[in-house]
């Protein structure tokens, strides 16, 4: 009975985190919701922040999640906050926005102080690469980027050019067994054609032979074709 409470408990978290209700397995200490992307201008924000209708002592935001794998929204506790220039944020702790320096991004990165619900002012601070959990506008993050690209692509390249190779294996081998064949079948008519000469060469001496005394000449004739006659004595 147990085990089959748990399944179902299991199959229902699936369910709520497929159709985009909270997350879980957090340590946060208020609900929150993953999504694709966050509002990047003022009216997606007030668009958001109406349906996700915050109570009212909480109110709405969207950021980045504590491992940069994940953009989340969310209803906070936390007053409004001001936070200085270089610094993106990130969901941390059980809940709070907590700085993150954004010194080494290539644009993007807030050069004056910002209210944490205008960081859609800043989308490169909204923009992250789930799969190596970083911001994308960090350089350390573009070249992370780059140097699994360019693997993939060895990777790809490699296995293309294995296919190439076993294309080609493939297709030289019937021309291979095909000139095998072609000269096994010259080889075999060489073979029968040297064998019956022999043969009716050996006739002919036989022939000769019975008929009586013989004078066996070598003569050419005037394509220059060796043959032999019987003049008989």
């Amino acid at each position: 009975m147990a085990h089959w409470l748990f399944s179902v408990l299991l199959i229902v978290n699936a369910f709520c985190m497929a159709i985009g209700n909270p997350i879980a397995s957090t340590s946060y200490r208020f609900e929150v919701y993953p999504v694709d992307k966050c509002p990047i201008n003022e009216s997606e924000f007030k668009e958001a922040a109406i349906r996700k209708n915050c109570s009212q002592n909480t109110r709405y935001l969207c950021a980045p999640d504590r491992n940069l794998s994940s953009l989340i929204e969310f209803c906070t506790d936390v007053s409004r906050s001001l936070y200085g220039p270089d610094n993106c944020v990130r969901l941390e702790g059980t809940g709070h926005l907590n700085h993150y320096n954004c010194k080494e991004f290539s644009s993007g990165c807030p050069s004056t102080a910002y209210h944490d619900d205008a960081i859609y002012e800043y989308p490169a601070c909204l923009s992250i690469n789930r799969d190596l959990n970083c911001f994308i506008a960090d350089t350390n993050c573009r070249e992370r980027l780059f140097n699994t690209t360019t693997l993939d692509m060895g990777l790809n390249h490699s296995k293309s050019q294995d296919s190439t190779s076993k294309m080609e294996t493939n297709t030289s081998e019937p021309h291979s067994n095909t000139n095998k064949i072609i000269i096994f079948v010259v080889y075999v008519v060489v073979m029968i054609t040297v064998v019956i000469g022999m043969i009716g060469f050996a006739f002919y001496m036989r022939l000769c032979k019975n008929t009586g005394n013989i004078k066996i000449v070598l003569e050419y004739n005037l394509f220059s074709t060796c043959y032999f006659t019987c003049y008989f004595k």
